[in-house]
C-alpha cells in the first residue's frame, strides 16, 4: 500500500495529521554555539567543519572556496557574521537594482 494511500484512509478515519513545529533559534543561542567547539578539537577544526557544513561547498571544488584565505584566522561568530552581512548586503543589491 502506498504512502498516499495509508494517509488518507487515516484522514477518513478522523486521525488528525501530523504538525511539524519549526525550532526557532535566537542570536544569542547562535552566538553561544559559535563558542562551543564542533568536534572537540582545535579550533583550526572545528572551523573547518563549520565551513563544510555550509551550503555552497559544492564540485568543482575540493574544498571550502576562499581563495583569500579570510578563514584562516576568524572565529566561528566572524564567519557568521560574515555570512549574516553578505545575504544583507545581496538582498540590498537586489533592491538597489529594481530602481
Amino acid at each position: 500500500m502506498s504512502i498516499a494511500a495509508r494517509s488518507s484512509m487515516a484522514l477518513r478515519a478522523g486521525a488528525r495529521p501530523s504538525v511539524v513545529k519549526r525550532a526557532t533559534v535566537s542570536r544569542t543561542a547562535l552566538r553561544v554555539f559559535a563558542r562551543k567547539t564542533v568536534t572537540g578539537k582545535s579550533a583550526e577544526a572545528d572551523r573547518k567543519a563549520f565551513l563544510l557544513s555550509l551550503p555552497g561547498v559544492t564540485a568543482p571544488f575540493q574544498d571550502v572556496f576562499d581563495p583569500a584565505n579570510l578563514s584562516a584566522t576568524a572565529s566561528i561568530e566572524d564567519i557568521r557574521r560574515w555570512r549574516e552581512s553578505e545575504i544583507t548586503h545581496g538582498r540590498v543589491a537586489m533592491l538597489a537594482a529594481l530602481g
